[in-house]
């Protein structure tokens, strides 16, 4: 994938290998706000970019490519949302400027993984609110937190922003996961302090439709893709180290084949990229980003490490894609493909696909 900054390209040679060390890699070279306007303390550079930079990070690590994502797809929501508000564009400058993750608070146990539905609700100046799963908390400077806004006549959904010096955080339990292993996942039991600023103007729902969603499902399928690369690579380097050549030629095929997919993947992460004035259009445009393209890697790494053998199975070695595929296999779990696909079947009601 290209960069619009030419540099990036450059600077991303010196990529360390490990999950941590590429996040201070990209801390270090001022790349956690990349999309972030320059006023705010960001390189201004366009979303495209930053799908970039996460299918690159995740060539090497998944953990690091899906932290990138998540962390990004907030502050790039954040960052659009501000509506001319001086305490978040300034909050915004001074997280940029501590070079500190933000993280993402919007699912409850009792919700299902639905993040437009919240059961915890906004006091005047605090959110108590328990969460199945928040990742790198430790390291955040920052949250983005959902409740409910009982005010009013009419309950609203509503985001708030909450430093983490501001919140206090009990852990309930950790969650080792099968896949991205160096990621701090953990249950948590969250109380956030805040001053009436830090309620995003706009309600949630118009939030998430018109920035979060659809971000987050770029940056996941930037992730995706770097998985997807990265199998397709581990195989065609054995394919070609290790295979006689009446074998490799039929395993060379099965690998085009894969590839095929790869570049639907690729193609459907453009597609979406680019404006689509139809919302109901682009809403299920984005669901199917998400849900063919979290397939698309997870079988073209399952594949991979099938072509690949024994090899590809072990923990360790030049050819081990166990790392990938686990990381790969979470894809549609994360906002589950059934659930997403019951959504998108509602809109295909009102949407046409167009060539």
């Amino acid at each position: 994938m290209a960069y619009a900054d030419p540099a990036l390209a450059g600077i991303l040679k010196s990529l360390p290998g490990d999950a941590a060390g590429i996040m201070r890699f990209v801390a270090d070279q001022d790349l956690l706000a990349l999309t972030i306007p320059a006023a705010d303390g960001g390189r201004g550079a366009p979303l495209a970019d930053g799908v970039s930079l996460t299918y690159d990070l995740a060539r090497r690590s998944g953990s690091a490519g899906l932290t990138y994502a998540m962390h990004l797809g907030q502050l790039h929501t954040w960052a659009a949302h501000v509506k001319g508000s001086t305490y978040l564009a300034d909050e915004l400058r001074y997280l940029i400027a501590g070079r500190k993750l933000v993280a993402s608070v919007v699912s409850e146990p009792d919700t299902g993984g639905n993040i437009h539905r919240a059961t915890a609700v906004m006091g005047q100046t605090v959110v108590v609110k328990e969460t199945s799963n928040t990742s790198y908390v430790p390291d955040a400077g920052a949250f983005l937190v959902t409740a409910m806004d009982t005010s009013g006549p009419k309950p609203v959904q509503r985001l708030v922003m909450v430093r983490a010096d501001a919140t206090d955080a009990v852990e309930m339990r950790r969650n080792p996961l099968m896949g991205f292993k160096d990621i701090d996942n953990r249950a948590w039991s969250f109380t956030f302090r805040y001053p009436q600023e830090a309620v995003f103007a706009d309600p949630f729902a118009t939030i998430a439709s018109t920035t979060m969603t659809a971000a987050t499902h770029l940056l996941w399928a930037g992730l995706w893709s770097g998985l997807a690369a990265r199998a397709l690579e581990t195989a065609s380097r054995f394919a070609k180290a290790e295979l006689p050549p009446d074998i490799a030629a039929p395993v060379q095929t099965q690998l085009s084949t894969l590839r095929n997919q790869h570049y639907v993947l690729n193609a459907l992460i453009r597609d979406n990229l680019a404006p689509n004035p139809s919302t109901f259009a682009a809403a299920a445009a984005i669901n199917r980003l998400k849900i063919v393209g979290s397939e698309a890697a997870r079988d073209i790494a399952l594949a991979c490490q099938q072509i690949i053998g024994l090899r590809g199975y072990a923990e360790s070695g030049r050819y081990s894609l166990s790392e990938v595929v686990r990381d790969a296999i979470s894809g549609p779990l994360m906002v589950a493909n059934a659930r997403l696909q019951a959504n998108t079947a509602g809109i295909d009601r009102f949407s046409e696909e167009r060539p």
